[in-house]
Order: C-alpha cells, then structure tokens, then sequence
C-alpha cells in the first residue's frame, strides 16, 4: 500500500490557471483606445504535423471558412473571440475528493456523478447574450471530435452564426476535466486549452475583420495567444471598435500587458487586478489585498486603487472588478464615462428594444448622482461601489461571463455604462442559482427589476475618504471556481 495522495496543493494550483438606431444615442471617442497602437506582428506559421487551412479548406472536414461576399457586408454585430470549451464535472460520492487513498485492484472506482457542460468565456459570454437577445458573432476554435461535436451542436442550437468557428480534423478539442466536492467546489482539475492559443491565429481573426471593424464592441479573452490578442486589438484600434478584455485566469491575465493600450473594457477579481498591474509595470510592485470583513468596503478599495490607477493611466476607460459577497467596484477616470454609451456603427445594429426599455425604465439616467453612502472618490479616478444581490449560490460557474455578458447585451441595446454594468450586475446572479454555465433563459423583466435594485443603491460620493488603511497583506486564494464573481448566502 502507498501512501496517501493528497490533491489539495495540486487543487489550488490548477483553481488559479483556471479557473443604437431606434434609441437616443450618444456616440462617444473617450471609450474608444487613445494610445498609438504597435503594428501588427507577423501571423505564426502552423506546424507541420497538424496545418489547417484557412483560406482554402483542403477536405470535407473543414468547414466555416468565411466567403469574401461575407466579409464585404458589413455588420453591427457585438464580436467575442475566444474560446468554446468543454466542461466534464466529476463529483464523487462515497469520499472526500480532496484526500483520495489508494484502491486495491478489485475496487478501482468511487461512485459519483459526472457532467458534460458547454464552457469558454467566449461562448458563455456570447450564450449569455443571445438570451439577452443580443446577436453577437463568435470567433473560435472546435475539432471534429467528441468534444468538438458537442460544443458545436450546443452551439447551433442558439441559431447563432457559426461562420466564426474553425473546425478541423486536426483539431483536438479544449476540455477541462473538474474534481469538485458535495458543494459544488473546485478541488483539482485537469486542462487541456492549448488548441484555442495554437489554432485561433491572426490568419483565422483577419478573416473577419470586416465584422470587428463594424462591431459596436469587441470582446477578447486571454485563452488566446499573444499574437492573436494583438492582432485582434490592432484590428479594432483601426476603426475605433472598444475592445473589453476578460483575463480568465489569474495566471492568463499577463497577457494583457502588451494590448493595453488598445483595451477600452477590463473586468477583473481583485486577484487579477494585481496580476494584471504588475505585468504591465513589469515587477511585482502591487500587493495582494486582504479584504478585512470588520473594515468597510472603502478600506479595500483604498488598498486596489494602486493598480486601478495604472490600468486607467495606460489608457483603459473602464474598470469593473468583482469582489465577492461585497459586489463591484466600476472606475474610469471621470464620471462622464461611466456615463457614456457606445458608438453604434453601420446599420441597424441587432440589438433589444425589449432590454433597452426594461432597463431604463429602471435605472433612469441621472439617479445615481444623488447616493452618498460610500466614499470612493479619489482626486485620480471615478469609482462606485455596486452592491450583489442576496442569492442562495448552487455553483459559481459561469457568473463571470453571464456578467460581461449582461454588460455588453446591455450597452449594445443603447445603455449607458452604469446602467449596462447594473444589469450585468443583476444577471450574473441568476447563474449562480443553478449548476450549468449559463442559464437556459433569462426574464428582461426580473434582470430590470435587479438592474434597478442595484441601481438606485449605487453608491458614490465626491470627498475624502476616511477610514484609510495600509494593510496590503495577502489576500488568501479563494476556494471558487472562475474567481467568484457574485456570492451572497440568502439571508
């Protein structure tokens, strides 16, 4: 007999790499990239093992290769480039999955419950979207494989575009195989996510630079390679398309160090702020922060503002960083651009008339002017302090995305920032009530009454901030898959 096998260190290193035409608009440059951007560097060449061809489909299992009578028609489609990955929950059900001891040969399984789940921030994001009644293009990566016919099919039962998806016979599948516990935490996990950065190049991004240079938005995350993350931003920087970057990962939120300059848009936990100001210093200059319960909210914010202020000072218009049970923090540099909507571009953008009315209705522009139950103000950037909304968590999956999802659903429909970011607020709790990523419909009506909720107890103030602290301390590793975005007991 061995000894036993713990998984609780490989389980905390694995859970932090892995984890508008019809209404009044208000076309604004300042979210557009003010900084001069770098060219783009030469595309990657494919290895010679395993070429997909692009341009010209060489067999019967290639498909989705954009026609140019395609890439001459112009859309006003929200664009998400990233990846579509396949979840496999295994949830044992005889023992703690964390310590798991040697089998005699004659019982070499534990009983338990295994799922298959559509997964990539990307897809979830755009998934989230289309629920909203957004129509948003994916640009993105699947084999012909058992993984890759699951995530496909999922996916062309949104009726969503899947011109945007490469496929390929060459192409394994990304899958992330989770070890969770009885309460839906992550304990280890095994990835596989290399064909997105190896397969998702700037050749396959450039064949649908048409759409992104007619986008309202586009929206990136750091599955990708570096090449292709600049490749993408270069594309947009060019016809003044905002980019929102999601970092995925602690670990994977480097990334964004050499796209900054091109990055309108950046949602991040706390822990991936830190890791995102530090790649971009070039040092490990910024602490973690600890949030300290008996302290108020402001204290912690006073310890993020460090990295905020470089991301703002490097050109990123708006910052929303998720804090756990204590809800968001939304910056920019003044408050008129948290005020401000996206510049709707080309024809009639595909929008929702039924979002846009249901939200307004609820956060009538101009109300959060008035709150003063938080002091977030600092003489180098705006803040509010939005609150979560009280939920009885099932599992964390997918929060993060069903919020960026929320968010740019909401500002593609006409909304201004705070009202989009309110909403998105209000439907990430709805994924936190139930097990898969996404939920498999949303009622505007319940996300408004959320959004409005939340809107009318923003909270901000202009004025000195008491209560002031420099505990930089640690700030622990958070047992929660995707970097908890919401999470509140029902109380």
């Amino acid at each position: 007999m061995g000894g036993r096998l713990n998984l609780r260190h490989l389980a905390n290193h694995y859970r932090t790499e892995n984890n508008s035409g019809l209404y009044p608009q208000q076309p604004v440059e300042s979210l557009q990239p003010s900084r001069p951007s770098p060219s783009i560097p030469a595309a990657p060449t494919q290895p010679p093992r395993q070429s997909v061809q692009h341009q010209q489909p060489s067999d019967s299992k290639t498909s989705h290769t954009p026609s140019s009578s395609l890439q001459r028609q112009p859309t006003t489609e929200p664009v998400l480039i990233g990846g579509m990955i396949l979840d496999i929950n295994v949830t044992p059900t005889t023992l703690d999955p964390l310590v798991i001891e040697p089998m005699e040969e004659s019982d070499n399984t534990i009983p338990g419950n295994i799922t298959y789940a559509t997964g990539g921030q990307a897809r979830n994001v755009a998934d989230c979207m289309s629920k909203l009644t957004a129509k948003p293009f994916l640009i993105s990566v699947v084999g012909h494989d058992m993984a890759g016919n699951f995530l496909f099919d999922n996916w062309k039962s949104t009726g969503l575009s899947d011109q945007g998806i490469l496929r390929d016979q060459n192409i394994a599948s990304a899958a992330i195989c989770n070890i969770l516990d009885g309460q839906g935490e992550l304990t280890a996990a095994v990835a596989s996510v290399e064909p997105i950065e190896k397969y998702l190049t700037p050749d396959w991004i450039e064949n649908f630079k048409s759409k992104i240079s007619s986008a309202p938005i586009l929206m990136v995350d750091a599955n990708l390679s570096v090449l292709s993350l600049e490749a993408s931003c270069q594309m947009a920087a060019e016809s003044d398309t905002p980019v929102w970057f999601m970092p995925v990962s602690v670990t994977k939120s480097r990334k964004i160090a050499p796209v900054v300059h091109n990055v309108s848009f950046v949602s991040a936990t706390e822990d991936e702020l830190i890791a995102m100001a530090n790649a971009i210093s070039g040092g490990e200059t910024y602490a973690a922060a600890r949030r300290v319960s008996s302290r108020p909210v402001e204290s912690f914010f006073e310890m993020l503002k460090p990295a905020i202020w470089l991301l703002l000072d490097k050109g990123v218009k708006v910052i929303v960083i998720t804090i756990g049970p204590d809800g968001v923090f939304l910056c920019s540099k003044s408050k008129s651009d948290l005020e401000q909507r996206l510049d709707i571009k080309g024809n009639q953008p595909s929008f929702s008339k039924e979002l846009y009315e249901a939200v307004d209705r609820t956060c009538p522009t101009g109300r959060v002017s008035g709150s003063s139950r938080y002091t977030l103000f600092s003489s180098d950037f705006y803040a509010v302090h939005i609150p979560a909304l009280s939920v009885l968590a099932v599992s964390v999956d997918g929060a993060a995305e069903c919020l960026v999802g929320g968010t740019i659903a909401a500002l593609c429909a006409g909304l201004d920032v705070m009202q989009s970011v309110a909403a998105g607020t209000a439907t990430a709790k709805f994924s936190l009530e139930i097990e898969s990523n996404v939920p498999r419909e949303f009622s505007l009506d319940k996300v408004a009454v959320g959004a409005g909720y939340l809107y009318s107890r923003m909270s901000t103030s202009i004025g000195p901030l008491t209560n002031q602290t420099q505990d930089h301390a640690a700030r622990p590793t958070q047992n929660k898959r995707n970097n908890l975005l919401l999470y509140q007991s029902n109380k």
